[in-house]
């Protein structure tokens, strides 16, 4: 058994220098993994890059795409301009090639001429501009024409089109930078760049270790990556009198006309007792009466063995006697 959950989002946070100057400067990165329908993690790093006073703009600058291989079997990631592996393609320079777009590659060079380049995304695609206010929060968002901006409920989510050839669903991953008018995301601080956070809502391909019963009775498995998966739930029967069901050996009981009928529920439900997990059934024993009844069967062995004592002893007199 295994349990794989695509990402369907992601969210992160960084700190903008404010003083930073215009232009590429290196270290203003962050890398955020997304995950497919299968579970295969696949690195997306994104760069920020001033432009003008309070608006940057958001690259990506690696994306690997995990399993893909051209017609030869040769792994293949990123296309930059026009050449991928040192192969020239033909097309426009800077193109982006996120869908089933088609390019004639050099004679022999692995691919056939006219096929697809299916989820290559060159490097250094603009996702779009992000502006603050004088407060450092986020005020506006401007997308790229390559990519798509959704400001609903004021957050940035960038989609973008990277399908596997693991034989997973097309990833289209949203990327939220936070939230206008606050600081929730991406901020401009004057201070260092940093990553605060990045979280994600998928996780990768994990491995059952294990199973887990909670106190309402669901069976959950247990996998590797952190997840728990529900699979069955425990019942429980009552009966009118459970008193009067006839038991059985094997600490069974069986159903009777004055214990009445079955009734199935769920833990908690219907008079229906509770689920322990990971713990091992008490005995049904009354040790304290058990005790006292060894007490007392200790103290009536210690009254016969004096019985049988003093018999032996009179025995003994008599002998003397007749001697």
């Amino acid at each position: 058994m295994s349990d794989a959950t695509g990402t369907a989002a992601s969210s992160t946070g960084a700190q903008l220098d404010t003083t930073s100057t215009s232009g590429l400067q290196s270290g203003l990165t962050s890398d955020v993994t997304v995950y497919d329908s299968l579970g295969v993690g696949h690195n997306i790093q994104l760069a920020y890059i001033k432009t003008a006073p309070n608006k940057w703009d958001v690259y990506i600058t690696k994306m690997t795409i995990v399993g893909r291989t051209d017609s030869s079997g040769n792994p293949i990631d990123s296309i930059s301009g026009t050449t991928q592996n040192s192969w020239a393609y033909s097309g426009t320079a800077g193109e982006t090639l996120d869908g089933d777009d088609s390019a004639a590659p050099p004679a022999g060079k692995g691919y056939v001429a006219g096929s697809s380049l299916r989820g290559l995304l060159k490097s250094n695609s603009r996702l779009g501009s992000i502006s603050f206010d004088t407060n450092g929060a986020i005020s506006g968002f401007t997308a790229n024409a390559n990519a798509t901006l959704n400001s609903s409920n004021a957050t940035a989510g960038v989609n973008l089109s990277a399908p596997s050839s693991t034989g997973a669903t097309k990833l289209n991953p949203t990327i939220n930078f936070g939230t206008v008018g606050t600081k929730n995301g991406v901020t401009q601080q004057s201070d260092a760049f940093a990553t605060s956070f990045v979280n994600q809502d998928g996780v990768r391909f994990g491995y059952k270790t294990g199973v887990a019963i909670d106190k309402d009775g669901v069976v959950r498995a247990v996998f590797d990556n952190g997840q728990r998966l529900a699979v069955a739930r425990v019942a429980i029967t009552t009966f009118a009198d459970p008193n009067r069901l006839d038991a059985r050996s094997g600490n069974l009981y069986a159903q009777t006309d004055a214990s009445g009928s079955p009734t199935t529920n769920f833990s908690g439900i219907g008079g229906a007792g509770t689920v322990q997990g990971s713990a091992l059934e008490g005995s049904t024993v009354d040790l304290a009466e058990e005790f006292t009844d060894m007490i007392v069967t200790q103290r009536n062995y210690s009254a016969n063995s004096k019985t049988i004592t003093t018999s032996d002893e009179m025995l003994q007199e008599i002998i003397n006697l007749k001697r």
